[in-house]
């Protein structure tokens, strides 16, 4: 990948991923999805809480959330962009919060955590300067998903470069992009 990207990772780091249904609080956002994320990094668990719109849907304006959280450590928001089949490229807009403790610490019994069923390995590296982010996900069904993320402005220049540099690549290598994003793949999963 380092070659075909032309990038030097860091030193790979590996995590167990889980995905929950839960029960939106009474003051979630109007419209957002709301999802709950398990990862662990050898016995390290990390809960993150997210609410994901289409950004075509989004309000457009500041809008008042809190985290449903307990022990919250860290909060972002983020434009996710997705380059899909065909070229498609979807905007979505989220807020996160992440709590560095085990589900039982971080999540609220009137949450509802109920697991999804399935759960994911994720192997992720790291360019030096961390400016691009690869991700291998192994999902349940033994299918293999990469994510490729670069941090920055949502500019069409930069857009432009990231199909170059990064979707280019990976599509003359064979990979073929998907018709939703990893997020959407991850969080459909349903119990049996």
């Amino acid at each position: 990948m380092s070659v075909l990207l032309q990038q030097q990772f860091k030193k790979p780091t590996e995590f167990g991923v889980r995905y929950f249904d839960v029960t939106k609080p009474a003051d979630a956002p109007v419209g957002f999805d709301a999802s709950l994320r398990e990862r662990v990094r050898g016995h390290k668990p990390e809960i993150t809480w997210k609410y994901r719109v289409p950004l075509a849907h989004s309000p457009g304006v500041e809008v008042a959330w809190s985290c449903p959280l307990r022990k919250e450590s860290e909060r972002k928001d983020e434009i996710d962009i997705s380059v899909l089949a065909g070229g498609e490229v979807r905007r979505a807009f989220s807020w996160s919060c992440t709590a560095k403790a085990t589900l039982d610490a971080a999540v609220p019994t009137s949450l509802q955590p109920r697991q999804r069923g399935c759960s994911s390995k994720m192997v992720r590296y790291k360019t030096g300067d961390d400016s691009l982010t690869l991700e291998i996900w192994r999902l349940s069904n033994g299918d293999v998903i990469l994510e490729v993320s670069s941090k920055g402005e949502d500019t069409p220049e930069r857009l432009a470069a990231f199909r170059q540099d990064v979707v280019a690549n990976l599509v003359a290598a064979g990979a073929s992009p998907l018709d939703r994003s990893k997020t959407e793949i991850g969080t459909q999963c349903s119990t049996p």
